[in-house]
């Protein structure tokens, strides 16, 4: 069984940088293995009166071959989510499915499934996350979500930035920035976590203190009986230029 990528026609944000193609194929229920992928480099600019960015890639040209072997399973009325050509989404590759999302162009393109591939986007996040997981005494430590370690524990009274998460910067809220004594830290922020919904971020530079800083982080949420999560951010040290 063959397909094809639907076109004619895609949107390139920056011609200088390498582009993701994002379509829907539809296939019967049943188990497939992906066992070729062709592909090239040409491309095309669109002619007006196309609005730019568009293009389309150039299939008459050469073709690369490569010989895969990607077992999936399509499930009636699901979608199934492939990162080509390295098989299921990563946090990277769904990533780049939620920009996607903010797109008009695209989401003309992909029409009534997006709804659904919305849907399979978030449960493969999910599952990515349990993945990860590893218990410890009274809490759980994520080494890699999407690119953060994450602390969290989901037990005892929630903390202060769950409570109120959008008064940080007014309102007469006290900003509650607790400290742990993570000697790389340099900045400290609120925002979406990868396990719950909001997390308390810490940018800290020296990988080597990962592990001490989040025993530090859940040894402090079990001792004050606390429900939430603590992100440890790898991150250079801005400097002005």
């Amino acid at each position: 069984m063959t397909r094809a990528m639907p076109g004619p026609d895609w949107e390139v944000h920056n011609s200088g940088y390498p582009s993701r193609l994002f379509t829907v194929v539809a296939f019967p229920p049943g188990k497939y293995e992906l066992v070729e992928i062709a592909s090239t480099e040409d491309w095309e600019e669109i002619d007006e009166p196309h609005p730019p960015p568009l293009a389309r890639t150039n299939c008459g040209g050469h073709l690369t071959r490569r010989r895969v072997q990607m077992p999936f399973r399509i499930d009636a009325h699901e979608v199934t989510l492939l990162a080509l050509p390295n098989g299921p989404a990563d946090f990277d590759d769904l990533s780049a499915l939620g920009m996607a999302a903010t797109d008009g162009h695209v989401r003309e393109r992909v029409g009534s499934w997006f709804p659904a591939v919305q849907r399979a986007g978030r449960a493969r996040f999910r599952e990515l996350v349990a993945r990860q997981r590893e218990p410890h005494d009274g809490y759980d430590v994520y080494p890699a979500c999407d690119h953060k370690l994450a602390v969290v524990r989901n037990s005892g009274t929630p903390v202060q930035w769950e409570k109120a998460p959008a008064t940080e910067s007014g309102g007469g809220t006290e900003r509650y920035r607790p400290g742990f004594a993570i000697g790389s830290v340099h900045a400290t922020g609120f925002g979406g976590g990868c396990v719950r919904p909001w997390a308390y971020h810490l940018m800290l530079s020296d990988p080597s203190e990962l592990s001490a800083g989040a025993h530090a982080v859940g040894a402090w949420l079990v001792a004050n009986d606390l429900a939430g999560e603590v992100d440890l951010v790898l991150s250079g040290i801005p400097t002005a230029l």
